[in-house]
């Protein structure tokens, strides 16, 4: 690799290098280390290891350079590796954030089910030359991450753990000869000098190397500890530079310095408040920062201090620009101005992303963490940052929504500061939801979650404040992030503790408004669990509260829930009847003066109307007189021409949902056709829903739209068109692991090649039918037998290899 000298220290400045998580330009090649470095060479690299189940924990004190030892291990040996390093700060992340963040760097759908993305994980680190490193394991939850992972993975890489704690990094279980802990001391006296003339410049270095006695005094006083060395270094060359016209006297100079550290040293002691974890943390680290703290100019301190707001050590110029406000720092190149001073001193480093402007600001995490213990010393300057912080989040939101999935972490800790100061911001909070909501159907699990996360911290400050109105908007927006990460039981219990709260809302007549819409959510997630009796329970206590109170569109809502739940059981005609009541509220509700109710009431018809157009197509199915049958069609066909044309409106207008309400509707309306037997239409119709959910990304629903149209030429019969269909269906939910969704275009590929006369080809799918079916079931469950998955998978597997 690619290096420059420094011909003051004669270290080696290493050029960018490929590492996914991290940027390893800053980390400079560590002194006094190759000792070290040589043994993880021969752990990790040599030919006779089995590079597929080493981990190596690399211990020492706070500051000592253990990340800076992996990084410059990696470094030297990138080649030997591929670039195929991923590093991960664990105390950043949640275990589903870590696993969602491997899936990314290693291009496997993180959307998959969880034991075919773990199967796609191991396949993609089973090649020796990948290594994962997992930095600053210092809690047992840390540790309980990485061995939770490494579990699911098989132990298919090579491991990297940095850890304070010894204890920790011992308790891996494993054979010996595939473990190792490297205990990194404190640096020499002579690397410790070496260090701390790396981290200054002149006239700094001039006096270091003019003064030896008073610099190793100095080095002493630091604990020969890396980061302490380089915090003073920048501290000596920015002091000694503003003190070298004044006093030209370098002994004087440095015998100050020296003189200031003594006194720190002797008065500043460790905080309390530190927790077990830390309690190791040398002394002279702790000095090092607030020598270097004292030495700033008052409002540079307070900036700096400020800055420790940011939920994470990373900020941006923009983040730092809002706090900056704190401090009455009104112009940008105030901002960068007290920045360069905090960089200049070693206090945060400089993190270049992306591109030449785009700059990102780092803190050391013991930097991070002194910083924000110094914060809470001052509560009205910290109550004046987070103020600050959180309006900028605030105003990001209000003025430039389509950056709030960037910031997904901040929004929650802007939640989570709103609700500790009790801070109401409704329309702030309700714009986050919404967006959550509505928006990006890429990422989609990810993003319900911290819309569980958010809508939480919302939903309790409503509580805290009384607001109970506001607090079921929220309570209602966490159970639908639950429904959509296909969490029923917890979206149940969600609706449930709402409940609790329906008491306190007046009027009666609101109270119970909003608990016949409860009941209603709770009936249709009751059904999704295939629990019938108790969904129709609820919708059935939902529709009495309705009755009684005369709200109209609610029965009308509720009646085209009910009927779904008894189209899902079979009971057609119970199904029919209730949602044609429901279209006759529907009809009502549409001729009211209020738009936005006038709104409701379409959204309300195109769904219903698409609900009685499948159920009169499935009870033509079941009738056996044609011409009754055909005239069930036909009033299918009428109901859906309806739907269509509602959805389209809505579509034209731009409404929320309506791409994917309209595709819904033209894929019902092309079976109906396809029914009638007025197959150009039904392709046409067919055609333009596929078009739709292209446009959509929504592969699920391009895929089950081609197993329809597929089933349309069997009707035909067109068998050929029939298997191209099914088979491109196949291609579509193959590629989003709908197991479902392909046992059922098994099940028809099946009968299509059984009326063809192919027998082989028939049985070939029927087992496929069964395996998916049983995978589907399986996964499905609450808790599912992973054993059993996998030799689901294995038998699929196999079933493919029988018939090539």
């Amino acid at each position: 690799m690619d290096s420059v000298s420094d011909p003051e220290t004669n270290l080696q400045r290493r050029k960018p290098v490929s590492i996914a998580g991290i940027n390893a330009e800053r980390f400079i090649d560590p002194i006094g280390r190759d000792d070290k470095i040589e043994e993880l060479e021969k752990f990790l690299l040599s030919k006779r290891s089995n590079k597929r189940c080493k981990i190596v924990g690399i211990h020492g004190l706070p500051g000592v350079g253990k990340s800076l030892l992996a990084v410059h291990f990696v470094t030297k040996n990138l080649h030997q590796f591929h670039a195929n390093v991923l590093f991960f700060r664990i105390d950043e992340y949640d275990y589903y954030s870590l696993v969602n963040n491997l899936c990314d760097y290693l291009n496997v759908d993180k959307n998959s089910p969880e034991v075919k993305r773990f199967d796609d994980l191991r396949e993609q680190l089973k090649n020796q030359k990948n290594l994962l490193i997992f930095d600053n394991a210092d809690r047992a939850k840390d540790i309980e991450k990485i061995k939770k992972l490494i579990n699911e993975l098989s132990y298919n890489c090579p491991i990297i753990i940095t850890s304070r704690n010894l204890k920790l990094l011992k308790s891996f279980e494993g054979k010996k000869e595939d473990r190792k802990l490297i205990d990194l001391p404190i640096l020499s006296e002579e690397n410790a000098l070496e260090c701390l003339k790396y981290y200054t410049e002149e006239p700094a270095t001039e006096q270091l190397n003019q003064l030896p006695n008073i610099t190793k005094h100095i080095v002493k006083l630091l604990g020969n500890l890396p980061l302490a060395l380089k915090i003073a270094g920048g501290t000596l060359t920015n002091l000694l530079q503003k003190k070298r016209n004044r006093n030209p006297n370098l002994q004087n100079n440095l015998e100050n310095y020296l003189k200031q550290l003594e006194e720190a040293k002797e008065k500043y002691q460790l905080p309390k408040i530190l927790s077990e974890e830390d309690e190791n943390i040398d002394k002279s680290i702790w000095v090092s920062f607030m020598l270097t703290f004292d030495q700033l100019e008052d409002k540079k301190a307070k900036f700096f201090l400020c800055l420790s707001i940011c939920p994470s050590e990373k900020f941006s110029l923009d983040e730092a620009d809002s706090i900056g406000k704190a401090i009455e720092l009104k112009h940008e190149d105030d901002v960068d101005n007290h920045i360069d001073a905090l960089v200049d001193v070693s206090l945060i480093d400089e993190v270049q992303e992306q591109d030449e402007d785009n700059y990102i600001y780092e803190f050391h995490p013991l930097i991070h963490q002194f910083a924000a213990y110094k914060l809470r010393e001052n509560p009205d300057l910290k109550k004046k940052a987070e103020e600050e912080y959180a309006q900028y989040f605030i105003d990001l939101v209000k003025n430039n929504r389509k950056d709030i999935m960037t910031h997904l972490e901040s929004i929650l800790y802007v939640a989570k500061l709103l609700k500790e100061k009790q801070i109401w911001e409704y329309n702030f909070a309700q714009t986050v939801l919404d967006d959550l909501k509505y928006g990006h159907s890429k990422s989609r699990k990810l993003i319900c979650k911290f819309g569980v996360d958010i809508a939480t911290e919302f939903y309790q400050l409503a509580i805290q404040l009384k607001k109970w109105e506001e607090a079921i908007d929220f309570g209602f927006a966490k159970e639908d992030f639950y429904r959509n990460l296909n969490n029923y039981q917890q979206a149940i219990d969600t609706l449930e503790e709402m409940q609790e709260i329906l008491i306190n809302i007046e009027p009666e007549e609101k109270r119970k408004l909003q608990e016949a819409k409860l009941l209603n959510k709770k009936g249709g997630l009751w059904q999704r669990k295939r629990e019938y009796k108790r969904a129709m329970e609820d919708f059935n206590t939902s529709l009495k509260i309705g009755k009684e109170y005369n709200f109209a569109t609610h029965i009308a809502m509720v009646l085209n829930s009910r009927g779904n739940c008894y189209k899902a059981q079979g009971e057609l005609e119970e199904a029919k009847n209730d949602c044609e009541k429901s279209r006759i509220q529907g009809k009502m509700w549409y001729n009211q003066k209020d738009p936005k109710e006038k709104s409701k009431a379409e959204k309300h018809l195109g769904e219903v109307l698409t609900t009685l157009g499948g159920i009169y197509r499935s009870l033509g199915d079941k009738e056996k007189d044609q011409q009754q049958s055909q005239k069930y069609y036909g009033q299918s066909q009428i109901y859906l021409q309806e739907s269509v044309s509602i959805r389209a409106d809505r579509k034209n207008r731009n409404e929320r949902d309506s791409l994917k309400d309209l595709a819904f509707s033209l894929d019902n309306y092309g079976q109906t056709l396809g029914k009638l037997r007025l197959y150009e239409d039904a392709e046409k119709a067919f055609h333009e829903g596929i078009k739709i959910e292209k446009q959509r990304e929504n592969k699920g629903g391009e895929g089950l739209m081609l197993h329809n149209k597929g089933k349309m030429y069997m009707d035909k019969p067109d068998y050929k068109q029939a298997i191209h269909n099914f088979t491109s269906s196949l291609q579509k939910l193959n590629s989003i692991h709908d197991y479902r969704g392909m046992a059922m275009v098994h099940k028809s590929l099946a009968k299509a090649y059984k009326d063809m006369g192919k027998r082989e080809s028939a049985l070939y799918h029927s087992a496929l039918y069964h395996c998916d079916q049983s995978i589907e079931i399986n996964e499905n469950k609450i808790k599912n037998n992973r054993k059993e998955l996998n030799q689901l998978y294995r038998l699929k597997d196999d079933i493919r290899r029988m018939k090539q």
